[in-house]
């Protein structure tokens, strides 16, 4: 009975790392499972309370860091959700590049999700900015998205986005 109740208290912690795009009226997710690769993308047109934190099913926001914004020019196609899109193809073979075939083993986590963080997310977030700024435009319109990395808690490894239907917590 005592470890039981010990239990509760000392849950199992795995951290992974998602890209976060939005701006308080819409949001979009790209998270690539450390243990496989396999990538994740979700949107949600439904804004989100400001200044809340990100819960994704069971997995729960830790840290938050801006890494810049993109400005999009939705009259000529360029949507939150084709950025997600990119990033997390980009993301994915980037993933195979750093990591190979060997996915996360449990001992060595914390340190392969900085590495995921920095050497996969970030960068695949970046090219896909640079991408979008890069295109000539013909319209003046955009809407500007904040992009973010955020480091997440869940009490399982593997996907987080699938039973992901509220992305913020209450």
């Amino acid at each position: 009975m005592l470890a039981t109740l010990a239990s509760v208290f000392t849950r199992a912690n795995y951290p992974t790392v998602v890209v976060l795009v939005g701006d308080g009226k819409q949001y979009a997710i790209a998270h690539i499972v450390p243990e496989d690769g396999t990538k994740e993308s979700i949107f949600y047109s439904a804004p989100g309370p400001s200044g809340r934190y990100l819960k994704l099913g069971s997995a729960r926001e830790e840290t938050r860091t801006q890494i810049g914004t993109v400005a999009l020019h939705g009259q000529e196609g360029e949507h939150i959700s084709f950025l997600i899109d990119d990033i997390s193809q980009r993301a994915s073979e980037l993933w195979t590049e750093v990591l190979g075939s060997s996915g996360v083993k449990e001992e060595s986590r914390p340190d392969v999700i900085d590495m995921i963080s920095q050497k996969v997310l970030q960068p695949a977030a970046m090219e896909a900015i640079e991408k979008i700024e890069g295109r000539p435009h013909t319209t003046t319109e955009t809407e500007t998205f904040p992009v973010f990395i955020v480091r997440m808690n869940c009490p399982k490894p593997g996907r987080i986005l699938e039973f992901a239907y509220k992305p913020f917590g209450y």
